[in-house]
């Protein structure tokens, strides 16, 4: 679950920066997969949509509680 929000926020990131991901480079999901046969429908849907729209959604995912657990998760092993 915290590496899926973690790549929902990379995915996202990239649309916002404009940035077009190898066709034939993994898919950032860490499925294993190659992108174009992952993630690249969505992606291409996502990339659609007003930077407005993604920034909304991008500021909606980071104020979950599960995001929020995480973060602190992640840091928690940084610390360490």
């Amino acid at each position: 679950m915290t590496n899926n929000l973690f790549n929902i926020e990379f995915g996202l990131n990239q649309i916002i920066e404009e940035k077009k991901i190898d066709r034939v480079s993994m898919c950032f999901c860490g499925s294993g997969k190659k992108y174009r046969k992952c993630h690249k429908k969505s992606y291409d849907v996502l990339s659609k949509l007003s930077l407005d729209n993604i920034n909304l959604f991008l500021h909606a995912l980071r104020e979950t509680n599960e995001y929020k657990i995480a973060v602190y998760q992640r840091n928690q092993l940084l610390i360490k």
